[in-house]
C-alpha cells in the first residue's frame, strides 16, 4: 500500500492542516486539461489532503463539477470536510475493494511516487474511470527508460525516523508499452516552472526550493538533492511532466 509524505512529515501535516490556499502551479494545468470536460462530470482527486486542490478547481469552474477527494490521513480529511462541506471527502485508500464509485476524472497529484509498480496505480484507477473518462497523473516517469527506486530517512542530531518512499519512478519505455496494451489514448504534457521557491529554514528540509541557471530556467530540487522539475528539454527528471490517460 503507497502512503502519503504528507502522512508521515510533521512539517507537511502543519502545512496542510493550515488553510491558506495558494494557487500551485500544477493546479493551473491540471485547470487547462478539464476546462473543456462536460458538465457534473464527477472528479476523484486522490490524496487530496486538505482539498486544497478542490478548492481551487471549485473556486475556477464554480459548480460545473462533482468533486470527491480521498487521502488515507484522517485529521486531514477532517479539515478538508470542515472547510468544504458542499464536496465529498473519504478516507480511504485508492486500493480498499469497498470502494467502487465511478468517475469521469480522476487526478493523481503527489502519488505516483509512492508505487513501486506505477501500472498498479493506472490500472486500479482505469476501474474507477467511466468510458471516455480521464485520467491526470502527476510525475512518476523517468524518461532516461530507467525504472527508478529511492528510499531515505532522517538521521539527524534531533530524529532518526523510519525509512520511506516517495520518489520512485518507471520506465518512459515501459509505461507507454503498458497503455497500449491497455488500448487508451495518452499524452504527457510539459511546462515551463517560472517561479521561485524560498526555503526557510523552519520547513521540512525535504521541502522543494528553486535555483536559476544561467539561461534563466528554474529548477526545483529538494532536501535529497533531487531535481524534481526542469527545463522542458532536460530529459534528466521524472516529475517534469503530467500523463494524461483517456479511457
Amino acid at each position: 500500500m503507497a502512503k502519503s509524505l504528507k502522512f508521515y512529515n510533521n512539517s507537511d501535516k502543519n502545512t496542510y492542516s493550515k488553510f491558506n490556499f495558494k494557487k500551485k502551479e500544477i493546479f493551473k494545468q491540471v485547470e487547462n486539461i478539464i476546462k473543456f470536460e462536460k458538465k457534473n462530470s464527477k472528479i476523484l482527486d486522490v490524496g487530496t489532503a486538505n482539498g486544497e486542490l478542490i478548492y481551487h478547481l471549485n473556486r475556477k469552474f464554480n459548480d460545473k463539477f462533482i468533486y470527491t477527494g480521498m487521502d488515507i490521513a484522517k485529521n486531514l480529511i477532517k479539515i478538508a470536510k470542515k472547510r468544504q462541506p458542499n464536496s465529498n471527502f473519504v478516507n480511504k485508500d485508492l486500493h480498499d475493494k469497498s470502494f467502487k464509485d465511478k468517475f469521469d476524472i480522476i487526478i493523481l497529484i503527489g502519488v505516483s511516487g509512492y508505487y513501486d509498480d506505477l501500472k498498479k496505480l493506472i490500472t486500479r484507477a482505469l476501474q474507477l474511470l467511466n468510458k471516455n473518462g480521464v485520467i491526470i497523473l502527476e510525475g512518476g516517469v523517468n524518461f532516461n527508460d530507467f525504472d527508478v527506486q529511492i528510499k531515505f530517512r532522517e538521521f539527524s542530531k534531533k530524529r532518526t525516523s523510519k525509512w520511506e518512499n516517495g520518489f520512485n519512478s518507471i520506465s518512459h519505455f515501459s509505461l507507454k508499452k503498458f497503455l497500449k496494451q491497455k488500448k487508451v489514448n495518452f499524452k504527457f504534457i510539459n511546462w515551463k516552472f517560472n517561479i521561485p521557491i524560498k526555503f526557510h529554514k523552519t520547513e521540512n528540509k525535504i521541502r522543494n526550493r528553486t535555483f536559476k541557471d544561467n539561461r534563466n530556467n528554474y529548477w526545483l530540487i529538494n532536501g535529497l538533492n533531487l531535481v524534481t522539475h526542469g527545463p522542458i528539454n532536460n530529459y534528466l527528471n521524472h516529475n517534469a511532466s503530467l500523463l494524461v490517460v483517456r479511457k
